[in-house]
């Protein structure tokens, strides 16, 4: 019996990577690439080939969608070759999105409108997206939150990346949301592009699995300890009371080996010296929680530990792909673009993927091609298949494996191996 050829569900379109704005945290600060908007002509063909059969359609890629000079028109022809049924959403920092352009884009039948927004504290704002003219956008997300109001935009949400320096500012976020009748508030920890941002993490990258059973060694050692020293009267504790001390040793380590845990000391190490941080990241999101569900407001928040039996690729688990403005057809939002990151106390060099153009072949062909067939089912059950780097002592140690993309010590290729977004660290928001 012949494999059913696979095809994507949501396509992700880069449609311009020029952007208006110069947010601190944005990786445009830490490359040099040509930006570009994607040719009218290159969408229609591709909103002709692959439209028909798809579910949804995000017009949002690595810049602002509204810097498209024909952004509006790319929206009437997304709706033209769309199912009916099929979904239209966008993220934006909705400075352009003034009144008229809201109007026509409307009418085109939008479903969803996501606004990057990262505090209600107007001068933060200032400081964390410089650019910004913060009365445009306040008058314009004032607009489209009447058009949601009169049932005209059947979704209004918020996009935030959570840091240090906006953290307590997330309950007052969700309560300015309240007011203008938002849906949803999708919250991401940053990528760290530059050792001027390490400050701001609130994550950490050794996996929660990892953490409790490196602290029942950490406790089971210092009790192992104290069973070895002199009591107050200089006599030696008895053997009896350091076997028991040390009788359930295997068992941690048997559990270590069942769950296929490594233990990475200089990480935990680190973590240690952040858990004051991390039990306040905890403590605001649960009070951002309350305060949202409340209000009915659907708030996603990122984890603050990797959770290894939860990993799971966005892009593949949703079947999902995004097409670059030039037509090439990238697996994910972390291989769109070259850049650098730092992860684990080393700098990793991401390359950018591509597993072909629609400039030169079909949506089809690519997507079942060997290449992609072959990265798709290593990512369906990515667990077992892709190491977690965070939990592994060469990660901090200059591991070829950890230096790029290009590979992991399972053999796979491109490396996911560090993959924030894997980890529900980091969001994709689509």
């Amino acid at each position: 019996m012949q494999n059913q050829l696979f095809f994507p569900e949501i396509i992700q379109i880069e449609v311009t990577s020029f952007c208006n704005f110069n947010c601190k945290m944005c990786l445009r600060n830490f490359q040099k690439e040509e930006y570009q908007n994607i040719p009218i002509g290159l969408f229609k063909q591709i909103a002709k080939s692959v439209f028909p059969k798809l579910k949804k359609v995000v017009l949002y890629g690595h810049g602002e969608p509204l810097m498209h000079p024909e952004f509006e028109q790319l929206v009437r022809i997304t709706r033209e070759y769309l199912p009916e049924e099929g979904k239209i959403e966008f993220t934006t920092n909705a400075s352009l999105l003034v009144p008229s352009k809201v109007d026509n884009i409307l009418k085109c039948g939008i479903n969803k409108i996501i606004v990057s927004f990262d505090t209600s504290n107007i001068m933060k704002l200032k400081e964390i997206r410089s650019g910004i003219q913060e009365d445009k956008v306040l008058e314009n997300l004032a607009y489209l939150s009447k058009q949601k109001q009169a049932g005209k935009l059947p979704e209004l949400a918020i996009e935030t990346v959570i840091m240090r320096s906006n953290l307590h500012d997330l309950p007052y976020l969700i309560e300015f949301c309240n007011e203008f009748h938002i849906n949803s508030i999708y919250v991401s920890h940053l990528l760290v592009y530059d050792k001027s941002m390490l400050s701001e993490i609130l994550y950490l990258t050794i996996s929660k699995e990892a953490w409790e059973i490196s602290q029942e060694l950490v406790n089971k050692g210092w009790e192992i300890f104290s069973k070895t020293m002199l009591d107050p009267n200089g006599e030696e504790v008895s053997i009896e009371l350091l076997e028991n001390a040390i009788s359930d040793v295997p068992e941690i380590w048997e559990r270590i080996r069942e769950y296929n845990i490594e233990i990475n000391p200089p990480l935990i190490f680190e973590a240690s010296k952040k858990m004051d941080l991390v039990n306040e990241t905890e403590r605001v999101f649960k009070k951002a929680q309350e305060i949202a569900n409340k209000y009915g407001i659907n708030l996603e928040l990122p984890d603050i530990f990797p959770k290894l039996s939860e990993r799971k690729c966005p892009y593949v688990d949703r079947k999902a792909l995004l097409i670059r403005a030039n037509g090439e057809i990238a697996p994910c939002y972390n291989f769109l673009h070259n850049h650098k990151l730092l992860i684990n106390n080393h700098e990793r060099d991401v390359k950018q993927i591509s597993f072909g153009s629609l400039q030169e072949d079909s949506l089809d062909n690519i997507v079942n091609s060997e290449g992609y067939q072959n990265f798709r089912n290593t990512l369906l059950d990515i667990s077992n298949n892709i190491p977690w780097s965070g939990d592994c002592l060469f990660s901090t140690r200059n591991c070829f494996y950890i230096s790029n993309n290009d590979s992991d010590c399972y053999g796979n290729h491109p490396g996911c191996n560090e993959c924030l977004y894997s980890v529900n660290l980091v969001r994709c928001i689509f």
